[in-house]
């Protein structure tokens, strides 16, 4: 596939369904939350973005049940959907603080402009393409 094809809103969905029901969506959130954070590497006790993201949620968590303690009792769907709003709500700036904030946002947002991912999804979606344009022969 080189730049000149273009396609329509259809085919592009379709390109996209494909992209994810093959794996490769996962594949790149999981890449994404497995990178090792910038300013833990080459130290002794490595730490990734996802286990990061964890840890702070944990903490935040437990102050929250600090704070208000009838989070204990009550059922654990709703104490879920409490935590879960409130951080909705916040969107995610609770993760910010702290003297080992995550920011959260622009992480994804660097890691959406890096050029390998970008240069990977396109291989993906020439495989998918091609493997669509042979088997129409």
């Amino acid at each position: 596939m080189d730049n000149s094809v273009t396609f329509d809103e259809q085919e592009a969905q379709e390109l996209a369904e494909q992209f994810k029901k093959q794996g490769y969506l996962d594949k790149l959130k999981r890449d994404i939350l497995s990178n090792q954070l910038e300013k833990d590497v080459g130290s002794t006790d490595p730490i990734t973005f996802e286990d990061s993201v964890k840890e702070h949620v944990k903490l935040m968590v437990n102050k929250m049940v600090m704070e208000d303690e009838n989070l204990i009792f009550k059922n654990r769907g709703t104490t879920t959907a409490l935590i879960e709003t409130k951080m909705l709500k916040d969107y995610y700036k609770m993760l910010d603080g702290g003297p080992d904030r995550i920011d959260i946002t622009n992480y994804i947002k660097e890691k959406l402009k890096d050029q390998n991912m970008h240069n990977n999804i396109r291989q993906s979606i020439e495989h998918l393409y091609n493997e669509k344009e042979g088997s129409k022969s």
